[in-house]
């Protein structure tokens, strides 16, 4: 009720000024900015020694090349939380708001799981061998995260360099929360899978033969009865 009066008898003060004019000059003047904090967690990762390399296929969305074998996978599933706080000035007169918010992103990976078909032992060479490349899998995805927090505050910073968003009473809330899960979800989605293409070169035809062929053939070792096994 306060502010009520003091804007009706500014109102009287300065008959010059529109309502609408004056309305905005009181949001400036009250209402907290508009601020979106961006945070992101990678939660560390596991290895699991313990899954058969003819399971490993129903643990990924990916299937193997004709003819190849998953001996190794790198499982994470990421996600973003949005919580926000809407804070509204309304001007009795015009039936217009303003509206500015407090928005906290948290983006983080669940812990990420590392599978190394149970049928290599850990210590020895083929071991090794696939859990290094599993270990380039998870440092594109650690190494992806950074650079999401760091897309996704600058376009954050973009969209609300203002203190206030103006509409008719009653909008305010209900747009910001109809942008958040049409415009910035999708958005989220979109700057993770970048990291797609960063493991597709990982996972080239050469990379597999290179695989199949270390460690004076301990993986072809295990490769091959698996083969005649699966037919």
């Amino acid at each position: 009720m306060r502010w009520l009066l003091l804007f009706l008898l500014a109102m009287a003060c300065h008959g010059s000024a529109s309502a609408r004019g004056f309305f905005q000059a009181m949001c400036e003047d009250r209402m907290k900015p508009t601020v979106a904090t961006v945070k992101s967690q990678l939660n560390g990762y596991t290895v699991d020694n313990t899954v058969s390399l003819h399971q490993l296929p129903a643990k990924s969305h990916k299937q193997p090349p004709a003819g190849g074998f998953v001996l190794g996978l790198t499982v994470t599933r990421y996600g973003a939380q949005v919580n926000y706080r809407t804070s509204t000035m309304r001007n009795p007169l015009s039936h217009y708001e303003c509206t500015s918010a407090d928005i906290v992103i948290n983006m983080a990976y669940e812990p990420t799981v590392i599978y190394v078909g149970r049928e290599f032992r850990p210590g020895t060479c083929a071991y090794r061998e696939i859990l290094a490349h599993e270990m380039r899998h998870l440092n594109t995805y650690f190494e992806q995260l950074p650079k999401v927090e760091t897309a996704v505050r600058g376009a954050l910073g973009r969209r609300f360099p203002v203190k206030a968003v103006y509409g008719p009473s009653g909008t305010g809330a209900a747009a910001l929360r109809r942008e958040i899960d049409e415009v910035w979800g999708p958005f989220f989605d979109a700057q993770m899978k970048k990291a797609d293409q960063a493991h597709d070169a990982i996972d080239t035809p050469q990379e597999y033969a290179r695989l199949s062929r270390v460690c004076q053939g301990e993986v072809q070792s295990f490769i091959a009865p698996a083969a005649s096994t699966s037919r």
